[in-house]
């Protein structure tokens, strides 16, 4: 529970320093998203923070009646839907009954991504950090810390771990817990993605970047959008993309060129999740939408939600999405039609596949 380092921030145009000693290690997360917040973009600053004397890890708790009280984000496994929330845990829930199965605790602030690798579960929070979960002991066996705000999206990149974050920046680390900071955009990481060789960072400057796996250097931009770059995910050919403008795109990985516009939402699309041969885009309208890869074909429009839907999933027979009404809609592949909902009392913010 105790942190040192030092970090640089861009937040104004004014030096900043600050040592502080606190039992309460939630008020740090607290300070670097305020700061994130109210002073945003601006010129060189260098923020020295060091905390020391939190407090320990929460000890398990089982669950209640029901799951989250806050909003969630969502990753599936085999035999299980794993969410993390705005009521700081982590929640593994029993995908036959529907029913939370046990949670796990650590983090100081809301949770805000969720992924597995093949031996582990991870979990990124608004406190700046990314632990790493053992699923057997449903312990934190590690805490990655570099981020100064809150970590918006991660992704498993064989061995290592990729994050983004709305400090502008994303880590990787390795299995040590060792970042190494890639910076290039000039607002906050919404979304990663990685393939066998390169990273994809979709940002609020309205781009996508994409970094080299070996070299960590940039390598291209793909701009195109209207507004902020929300989402993206990536397949052996194209680079797809989700905005605020409404639309998703693809992208030639081979000519940089763009290739299809996938337009009919009626307000910002926030997630992407990409099948075989189809494209889902959850948005603020409050769909579900469905597409063809090749043509841009909008198959099926899935709208049971009562709010924006936050985030999407696959697994291999259904597509999850999760939304500010509290649920998480499980919608079958060959019938499009809801073959359950994992309900929750509050507000449902994300869906990661795993």
């Amino acid at each position: 529970s105790r942190v040192s380092g030092v970090r640089e921030f861009w937040v104004s145009t004014v030096a900043v320093k600050l040592q502080i000693t606190m039992r309460d290690s939630a008020t740090i997360g607290d300070l670097a998203q305020k700061l994130c917040r109210e002073y945003g973009v601006g010129t060189s600053v260098s923020l020295t923070l060091s905390v020391s004397g939190g407090p320990p890890l929460p000890p398990w708790k089982p669950m209640g009646e029901l799951g989250h009280v806050d909003n969630i984000d969502c990753a599936v496994g085999k035999a299980w839907l794993v969410t993390g929330a705005s009521d700081k845990v982590v929640t593994i829930w029993d995908m036959e009954s529907g029913e939370p199965y046990t949670t796990m605790y650590g983090h100081v602030s809301r949770l805000t991504a969720v992924t597995t690798t093949p031996t582990a579960l991870l979990s990124g929070s608004a406190d700046g950090e990314v632990r790493v979960w053992d699923l057997n002991t449903e312990e934190s066996t590690a805490v990655f810390r570099g981020h100064f705000c809150d970590v918006t999206c991660l992704a498993d990149m064989g061995g290592k771990v990729v994050s983004g974050s709305l400090d502008h920046s994303l880590f990787v680390w390795d299995v040590d817990g060792v970042g190494t900071q890639l910076l290039g955009h000039g607002a906050g990481v919404a979304g990663v993605a990685v393939d066998g060789e390169f990273i994809y960072s979709a940002g609020w400057d309205d781009i996508v970047i994409q970094w080299s796996q070996v070299t960590l250097e940039e390598m291209r931009r793909f701009v195109g959008h209207e507004a902020a770059v929300s989402a993206v995910c990536v397949s052996p050919s194209s680079l797809f993309s989700g905005s605020c403008d409404g639309t998703a795109r693809s992208w030639s990985l081979a000519t940089d060129e763009e290739q299809i516009v996938f337009a009919g939402h009626q307000d910002a699309v926030w997630c992407l999740a990409l099948g075989a041969t189809e494209l889902f885009t959850g948005s603020f309208d409050m769909s579900v939408r469905v597409w063809g890869i090749e043509d841009g074909r909008c198959i099926a429009v899935l709208d049971d939600h009562s709010s924006p839907v936050w985030t999407l999933c696959l697994s291999s027979t259904h597509v999850f999405s999760s939304g500010n009404d509290g649920r998480v809609n499980m919608w079958n592949l060959s019938s499009w039609k809801k073959d359950k909902i994992f309900v929750s009392d509050r507000t449902v913010s994300a869906v990661c596949v795993c």
